[in-house]
């Protein structure tokens, strides 16, 4: 299965003292286990009990007060140096996806249909239901391993926040501007061809491809966090957090999708790629950026554990399976955007812009 396949490469990644790529590539495993094991329980509700049963007991799923928990952590948390300022950007761009994934679960359900002929449109919902939730929970997951890395971290302190709010918006707008690129490139074809509505298709392009679901996922959070934070460093950190994630998924979806052209089989799974050469050119290009970032950002004396944590794991990813190297692109980009923002903080590097 593909839950014993990747936990077999995390033995084999942490055996060799590569932390990155076995702790990433275990996080995959616990989510390719737990959604089997949600898929089966809820069949087996589905037999015992019925579809509306079923949908009755993912309403009452626990994430709900998991997520509660874990935003009272995140607020909580006082970064006292820049390293532990990436993290909690990172843990709070986790957590946006978690939330926006368990608002989708839960307007399926919602919405579905409790009329007797329903049929297979009731148990999509349920099914896709089961998805989301199952990937909030990974990225809750992954949002509360960062606030313990972040407990571990040293480094040069936040000598300026002033440019948080200016990147977050910067990242924010291109990755809605990747979201609209991709629904006239993809979506909107989608539902022509396959004679189903918008709304039909984002959700099968979601259900097919992660990042999109991600990237969708925290693009409607935004509002939620300029409504609930309160203005300064704290709500900068989670905008742009959010910002960081929801543009690096967006990219690597358009490039699934679009830019490099993935081929997949029948079961959804990617086998190469249509571009092949512009993918190889585009990493080589992206780990030579992210290397000079980091080396730059490591000169002013700031600890970067978590860009080259990315690093490392791209550096991995790229010699494995078609679908790796769109990840490994992903983390290519990821580990340079964190390197700049480390530099920003710590005043090594200058913002985007200078402020007016």
């Amino acid at each position: 299965s593909r839950a014993e396949s990747t936990i077999d490469r995390a033995n084999k990644y942490l055996s060799q003292g590569l932390l990155g790529p076995g702790y990433f590539t275990s996080l995959m495993s616990a989510f390719h286990a737990t959604v089997a094991y949600n898929y089966v329980e809820t069949e087996q509700i589905i037999k015992d009990q019925g579809d509306l049963a079923a949908a009755d007991v993912l309403a009452q799923s626990k994430i709900h007060d998991a997520l509660a928990d874990t935003k009272d952590r995140l607020l909580a948390t006082e970064p006292q140096n820049v390293s532990q300022a990436l993290a909690l950007m990172q843990a709070w761009g986790h957590w946006t996806a978690a939330s926006g994934l368990v608002d989708d679960a839960d307007r399926e359900l919602t919405n579905m249909s409790t009329e007797p002929d329903a049929g297979s449109e009731r148990l999509d919902a349920i099914y896709l239901a089961v998805y989301n939730f199952t990937r909030a929970y990974q990225a809750l997951w992954a949002a509360n391993d960062a606030l313990a890395l972040g407990d571990t971290l040293e480094g040069s302190p936040i000598r300026s926040t002033e440019a948080l709010d200016q990147l977050a918006e910067a990242y924010r707008l291109a990755a809605n501007a990747n979201l609209e690129t991709i629904r006239a490139l993809v979506v909107l074809p989608m539902a022509k061809e396959e004679g189903i509505t918008e709304d039909q298709a984002e959700a099968v392009l979601a259900y097919q491809d992660g990042n999109y679901a991600e990237a969708s996922a925290i693009a409607s959070y935004y509002r939620y966090l300029d409504r609930v934070l309160p203005e300064g460093p704290q709500r900068d950190y989670a905008v742009l957090g959010a910002a960081l994630t929801s543009f690096a998924d967006s990219a690597a979806s358009l490039a699934d999708h679009y830019s490099y052209q993935a081929e997949r089989d029948a079961d959804g799974y990617i086998t190469g790629f249509t571009n092949e050469k512009a993918l190889a050119a585009s990493l080589d290009f992206s780990r030579g950026r992210a290397r000079a970032m980091i080396a730059e950002v490591a000169e002013g004396g700031n600890d970067v554990a978590l860009p080259i944590l990315y690093y490392q794991n791209a550096g991995v990813e790229r010699e494995g399976h078609a679908e790796d190297k769109l990840s490994a692109l992903s983390d290519y980009w990821t580990a340079g955007l964190y390197a700049r923002v480390a530099g920003i903080l710590s005043k090594t590097l200058e913002p985007l812009a200078p402020r007016r």
